[in-house]
């Protein structure tokens, strides 16, 4: 668990040079381009690329705790099947000293110990896995508003730009 939630940092750590890198490019783009639509395209593609990597890892945490999950299944199945067998043994030695019969209950409250232990710590693992798409979400969702904000920069300047531009030329037909 400290390893997937190491790598999950790590994740995030490049993520986020990706995207400081991406508002330098944009600035840069916006200060030598003056064609929105390469600027937007650019945009685009980075945003894109990116949430498909963060898409594509969060999809293999899924699907190693699908494995996960499917293993503790599969130990569950087991314990169920022993215990199974241990309730027909005990049935069978319902005959024998009280002694024994003792001791085949113990075996028997030990599997079901065991199964419950197994419950509480599958609901502890979903809990714990809850926990950390949480944490991947809310990097996103900040880096999407920083995103949504140098948008808007950007067309504040492109605005200014163009009203700049607009005021020169009527200045240079009062002149004319």
């Amino acid at each position: 668990m400290e390893k997937m939630i190491e790598e999950n940092g790590r994740a995030l750590d490049r993520l986020s040079a990706e995207i400081k890198t991406l508002a330098k490019n944009v600035i840069e783009c916006m200060q030598d381009q003056d064609e929105p639509d390469e600027i937007q395209q650019l945009l685009h593609s980075r945003e894109k690329a990116a949430w498909k990597e963060e898409l594509e890892k969060v999809s293999q945490a899924l699907k190693e705790a699908e494995e996960k999950l499917e293993d503790l299944q599969e130990e569950v199945a087991f314990l169920e099947r022993e215990r199974d067998s241990l309730l027909e043994q005990e049935r069978e030695q319902a005959t024998l000293p009280e002694a024994e019969l003792a001791g085949a209950e113990a075996a028997w409250n030990r599997e079901k110990e065991i199964c419950a232990v197994q419950g509480r710590s599958e609901q502890v693992y979903r809990g714990k896995l809850r926990e950390e798409l949480k944490k991947l979400e809310q990097p996103r969702e900040d880096e999407k508003e920083q995103l949504r904000q140098m948008e808007a920069k950007r067309s504040q300047m492109l605005g200014a730009r163009e009203e700049l531009s607009a005021c020169r030329e009527l200045s240079r037909l009062e002149e004319g």
